[in-house]
């Protein structure tokens, strides 16, 4: 991302708020209501004697899209020529022809009464424009402009247009002739790519002249599960979503009490994909376009990309300083090793279980290097070195990359006062009968569990690890001398019972591995085994052994190997940069369900990693009954064809 001029990072703003006690202190004066007013042509550019369209945005003091009584404009001599008004985010649009030596402003009256006069911008006297008339049905209509004083230097060149969307281009071209001042292309909508489209103008020498962004309305850019309350129990509830088409859906879900006010994103994932990778300037309330598309809304996105001008994508960039790779790839984080020791090492062993790692590489002139790791932050790996038959600990110098670095994000104080209350809850907010309790007292009993208890199948015998036995000997090696054949190689280690082979006439089937009551190897062919690679018989307790079958083995570690305190033949190290772990959902611990700050700014449940496919069709998962009569879901996610998903829904708790 960063060899691109283009800012590409997500950014996200969240408000932290904090209950308080003392009352804001009321302001004597009002302040007087502060407006900024700004027209912006269509395509960038207002020319003189045809006819332009010129939007117009009006703001309050805090950058808020401000909904306006009435707009007029008047010429010199106080004519009306147009009227116009803003929609409630303080966007709007009118058409004029600006005449030659000719001035206009722009009288404005707020529901406040305040009233201002503005003057519109100076038409240029020369020039072409670009105006899009999008009705969001079937077809979409393009206009090319020019005066006639203009047209005298166009006749016979030929002028083109680009519609494109960085991933889609269609081109048309077009020759000026005498007597025409207006082209007109109709294209199909279908034909265009669904989502944001940018028309750019080009002369005949290729440089861009206007430009403009519409966007092109297709449902089969969105797709909607089906949500549905499938059972109610005393502490728990359950929601099933269905999927209603054929493919993968990947969705996460926020489920809220019915006044929440805590889920208000500047950006929902809608408008983090169709439109602000290709607007520069701020937007307000982007999200707003996309929850509950109707046709209103999308004359107010159409109203929103006609104040927006150029695109993010400067043409001067792209024909002139076209990407350099200044910075690689980054695909997971790599390391760097020196051994600090003159005896003769050709490989190092690096061993992470908290990162599910068992890798090797060759070592050269001391060197070593370990790329693409998906490394956690604050884990442990371990390293050795293979001397002839041994494996040593060495001393081993590492260096991760990419380095750590600190992205700073601005904070901003908020003055702005929730009403929420602050008194003690009372014990009417609770459901049912009720006592209160002066005092009480739980007592319990414990029960003794027995450990290593596993289902075996068929015979077994357990191996208790004591001093006896070879506590240097690999698990590995012990297990081979019990009728297994093990297997070691680059691709993983797998073990199979010597007695398959006998047992089946068809495929032999790996033998069934547990760890810790953890199942590692199954008979379908998947295998955890390696994290045994360089265990000892000084790591275990207890190994049962089933020979029934394709076999079955029970292993129980020590505290030894729990600790991770392997033997003298590893250095551990830390992984000071890396991922982070993932957290599971933490419920916030509430007094009551039933506060006004709790209904306001509380949360239900979060539900990520929701994955649909066509073996299921739906998924089902048990959310806290808090005791609301309704709730607020919304899910948002992709499907694996690209269709984004954003869905609002009230439930009913019955």
């Amino acid at each position: 991302m960063k060899n691109f001029k283009e800012d590409e990072s997500y950014f996200q703003k969240i408000e932290i708020i904090q209950a308080s006690s003392k009352k804001k202190k009321e302001e004597k004066e009002v302040s007087k209501n502060i407006y900024d007013i700004q027209f912006l042509p269509e395509s960038g550019h207002i020319i003189e004697s045809i006819e332009n369209t010129i939007g117009i945005i009006v703001k309050n003091k805090n950058s808020n899209g401000v909904n306006i009584k009435e707009g007029q404009v008047f010429d010199s001599k106080k004519n009306l020529i147009a009227k116009f008004n803003t929609n409630l985010l303080g966007i709007g649009s009118f058409d004029f022809i600006y005449k030659s030596n000719e001035e206009y402003t722009a009288e404005i009256t707020f529901f406040d009464k305040t009233k201002i006069i503005k003057k519109i911008p100076r038409a240029e006297k020369k020039g072409t424009t670009l105006s899009i008339f999008n009705p969001n049905t079937t077809f979409i209509s393009i206009f090319v402009k020019t005066n006639s004083l203009t047209l005298k230097d166009l006749i016979g060149k030929e002028y083109t247009l680009y519609i494109h969307n960085t991933n889609k281009t269609l081109k048309q071209t077009f020759i000026f002739n005498e007597g025409a001042t207006e082209y007109n292309i109709n294209l199909n909508s279908k034909k265009l790519a669904p989502g944001i489209n940018i028309v750019t103008l080009l002369s005949e020498n290729n440089t861009p002249l206007a430009e403009r962004i519409f966007f092109n309305y297709n449902k089969n850019l969105f797709d909607k599960p089906t949500i549905s309350l499938i059972k109610k129990n005393s502490d728990s509830l359950s929601i099933n979503i269905y999927k209603n088409k054929k493919e993968t859906y990947y969705l996460s879900a926020s489920i809220l009490p019915e006044s929440t006010k805590s889920y208000n994103p500047k950006n929902n994932i809608i408008s983090s994909f169709l439109i602000k990778p290709y607007i520069n300037g701020k937007i307000e309330s982007p999200s707003y376009y996309f929850n509950h598309i109707n046709r209103n809304k999308l004359r107010d996105l159409d109203l929103l990309l006609l104040t927006q001008g150029w695109s993010k994508y400067k043409w001067h960039n792209i024909f002139n300083n076209p990407p350099v790779t200044n910075f690689e790839f980054e695909r997971g984080i790599s390391i760097d090793g020196t051994i600090n020791s003159n005896k003769e090492s050709k490989t190092v062993f690096l061993i992470s279980p908290e990162n599910n790692l068992i890798l090797s590489a060759p070592i050269e002139n001391n060197k070593f290097k370990f790329e693409h790791l998906n490394l956690k932050q604050n884990t442990k790996i371990s390293l050795s070195t293979k001397q002839k038959k041994k494996i040593k600990a060495e001393k081993i110098y590492l260096q991760f990359s990419p380095l750590k670095t600190d992205d700073k994000m601005s904070s901003t104080k908020i003055e702005k006062t929730f009403n929420i209350s602050t008194k003690e809850v009372s014990y009417n907010n609770f459901i049912g009968e009720r006592t209160k309790l002066d005092e009480f007292t739980i007592k319990s009993r414990t029960k003794k569990v027995k450990k290593n208890n596993s289902l075996v199948i068929g015979p077994s015998r357990s191996y208790k690890i004591d001093e006896n036995f070879p506590l240097k000997l690999r698990v590995l090696t012990f297990i081979k001398t019990k009728r297994f054949n093990v297997k070691e190689s680059i691709d993983g280690v797998s073990i199979f019972s010597a007695r398959g082979a006998t047992i089946s006439l068809l495929t032999v089937k790996p033998t069934k591995v547990y760890l810790d009551n953890n199942l590692i190897q199954d008979e379908s062919g998947y295998s955890s085994l390696d994290q045994l690679l360089f265990t000892t018989l000084s790591d275990i307790k207890e190994i049962i052994i089933s020979q029934t079958g394709f076999g079955e083995i029970h292993i129980f570690s020590n505290d030894n190997f729990k600790n991770g305190n392997k033997k003298k033949s590893f250095s551990k190290n830390e992984v000071s940069f890396g991922y982070a772990i993932e957290k599971e959902y933490y419920q916030p611990s509430y007094v009551s369900f039933h506060t006004d700050f709790y209904k306001k700014y509380g949360a239900i449940f979060w539900k990520p990693r929701i994955k649909i496919d066509d073996v299921e069709n739906s998924s089902s998962f048990k959310i806290p009954n808090t005791n609301q009569k309704y709730m607020k879901i919304f899910l948002e996610g992709i499907t694996s064809t690209g269709k984004i998903i954003y869905e609002e829904q009230l439930i009913e708790v019955k």
